[in-house]
């Protein structure tokens, strides 16, 4: 598990040292090299929300956009309104597996913060 690249979606202002704020709408992703992928015989993915217990994503469907790195492919959680995260600051790290284990988790670790979208009130009515 040589390089192991990630990124989150919509983070590209992240090069300019900003920190993104995202929604329970935006999902955690990675760039992983389609070489690695095949060489290391790679299962699953796995990532790990500030220094809890890591949590496969299993291997998703590629979801290659414009910022996909040349000779990987993107491979993307489930929204982040799943994961059970509080609003605020969090960081969030992300390690390849095969059948033999798993290989060393990103460093650093990626900082964002969570802040969701609020439910639209229901049920509109005159008293």
């Amino acid at each position: 598990m040589k390089r192991l690249a990630w990124l989150l979606l919509l983070a590209s202002s992240a090069a300019f040292g900003q920190v993104p704020a995202v929604t329970q709408n935006n999902s955690p992703a990675l760039d992983y090299l389609t070489v690695n992928l095949t060489t290391w015989a790679v299962t699953r993915f796995e990532i790990q929300f500030d220094t809890g217990a890591f949590v496969s994503i299993g291997l998703p469907t590629p979801t290659d956009d414009t910022k996909t790195g040349i000779g990987a492919h993107t491979y993307a959680g489930a929204k982040l309104g799943t994961y059970g995260l509080t609003v605020g600051s969090h960081t969030f790290a992300a390690r390849a597996c095969n059948a033999a284990g798993c290989g060393t988790a990103s460093s650093p670790p990626f900082s964002f913060s969570y802040a969701p979208i609020l439910d639209a009130p229901v049920n509109q009515r005159l008293q």
